[in-house]
């Protein structure tokens, strides 16, 4: 019986151990990168903000089509706006926060092209602002000023 119940509690500790091991690797190694690109994100918005005396601001997007770009949300002079900017902290575009229609380019994107769940994100196309909607087989390009379609990218489906 004494056999037993070391045993058992020898297996315990084994199989806790494992767990703490399991969850140990998951925070490291699979959120881990995610939680240094958000800090490296988080730098390069606090420098754009001190460069150009930007009171606060908040990341809304980040977009990788040749290079990363960025979309925020600052306040300036009490008024929000939407800032574009690079990885060097430079400003490309700067819009009231009141233009921003998320609705209206989803519902136009849903009229065009059938869509699968669309997401829709702030980034920059040969050096104007867009939208862009996605779902898993396709890509669309609005422009931000005038909300007209840039591009479409089909995507490769893997079987």
């Amino acid at each position: 019986m004494r056999q037993r119940i070391r045993s058992s509690i020898w297996t315990l500790t084994l199989i806790s151990f494992l767990i703490f091991l399991v969850i140990f690797n998951i925070n490291s190694f699979i959120s881990g990168p995610l939680n240094v690109q958000n800090y490296q994100d988080r730098q390069i918005l606090n420098l754009m903000l001190d460069k150009y005396l930007y009171l606060k601001g908040e990341i809304v997007s980040r977009y990788s089509y040749e290079e990363v770009y960025y979309v925020a949300k600052v306040e300036i002079e009490a008024a929000d706006y939407l800032v574009w900017y690079d990885l060097n902290s430079s400003v490309i575009y700067k819009a009231l926060y009141e233009t921003y229609d998320e609705t209206t380019i989803l519902h136009q994107a849903q009229n065009q092209h059938v869509l699968e769940d669309p997401k829709i994100v702030l980034g920059i196309y040969k050096n104007e602002p867009i939208y862009l909607v996605y779902d898993q087989h396709i890509e669309l390009r609005y422009s931000y000023l005038t909300k007209e379609l840039l591009s479409i990218y089909y995507k490769e489906v893997r079987l």
